[in-house]
């Protein structure tokens, strides 16, 4: 795959109908080559398992991955602060915020999956990132040493859930409540999290009493999707944020946020959304 096929779908906006689908059409040839390096357009290097999946795809393609949402998050950060990454796949938001939050900052990337975490070791080490630290667990409700975990297959790498899925076979791994680790890891504020867990973000906000009642509370992006918090017969759909409302954090659409709109109403139960909640500052100890 030349460099040059790599500008001329850089050079054509994300937003373009069908280039995705063109695109995917040019590289049917490519897309089981493994373990490919890639540049985003920020300069740093990924390696990547396959063209197959989603968020490989769009490094290659685009150069990146959620922009808008990678923007955002950039905006928020400043040199100093802690981010926390609940589901950093292959590190497409861990390594970009360790230079946002400088030598004085630091980056808690958390992936449970035992196949993905070997990409996020290697992206880290191989952009030389230093004030990262990779913790391999799934981020819970509450601490086991041992849990259910199912991998998603490779053209959804990076999609393993807490919850059956894929027909899949259970693998365990360890799991630790996002309190505890802040606490091991001996970090005594939190500014901004990420969290992207398959539908499981009410049982992160379970485990996170001490971190969403500290002053000031942390700022956090979450993924909704109806149909994975739907398959967790231990939650409702929109769970998630009714536990951060009760909290005293107003809620965002992404884009909404980002024009400057009112705060969701109601938990949201039908679609799929990245939102945003930051707690009123009425609500503030």
């Amino acid at each position: 795959m030349e460099y040059s096929l790599v500008r001329v779908f850089r050079s054509i906006p994300e937003w373009v109908r069908g280039k995705q689908r063109i695109a995917r059409w040019i590289l049917k040839n490519h897309c089981d080559a493994k373990d490919i390096v890639v540049q985003d357009n920020r300069g740093f290097y990924y390696q990547i398992p396959s063209l197959r999946e989603t968020i490989s795809f769009s490094l290659w393609v685009d150069g990146s991955y959620e922009p808008k949402l990678m923007k955002t998050i950039e905006r928020m950060l400043d040199p100093g602060d802690c981010f926390v990454d609940i589901g950093a796949n292959i590190g497409t938001f861990t390594i970009p915020a360790s230079r946002w939050v400088g030598s004085n900052g630091v980056v808690v990337a958390a992936e449970a999956s035992p196949s993905v975490l070997p990409y996020l070791r290697e992206n880290v080490a191989r952009n030389m990132v230093s004030n990262a630290r990779i913790i391999p667990v799934a981020v819970a409700g509450q601490s086991l040493e041992k849990i259910d975990f199912y991998e998603a297959p490779k053209d959804k790498f990076g999609m393993g859930s807490l919850s059956p899925q894929f027909s899949a076979q259970a693998v365990s791994v360890l799991a630790k409540t996002l309190d505890q680790i802040i606490k091991e890891e001996g970090i005594s504020h939190v500014h901004l999290i990420k969290i992207d867990v398959e539908g499981l973000e009410a049982e992160v906000f379970r485990g996170a009493k001490n971190i969403l009642s500290q002053n000031p509370s942390p700022i956090i992006f979450f993924e909704f999707c109806d149909w994975a918090e739907a398959r967790v017969s231990s939650l409702k759909v929109g769970e998630a944020q009714s536990i951060l409302l009760d909290s005293g954090y107003q809620i965002w659409l992404l884009d909404d946020f980002i024009r400057k709109k009112p705060p969701l109403s109601q938990p949201l139960i039908k679609g799929f959304e990245t939102l945003v909640a930051i707690r009123d500052p009425k609500n503030e100890n």
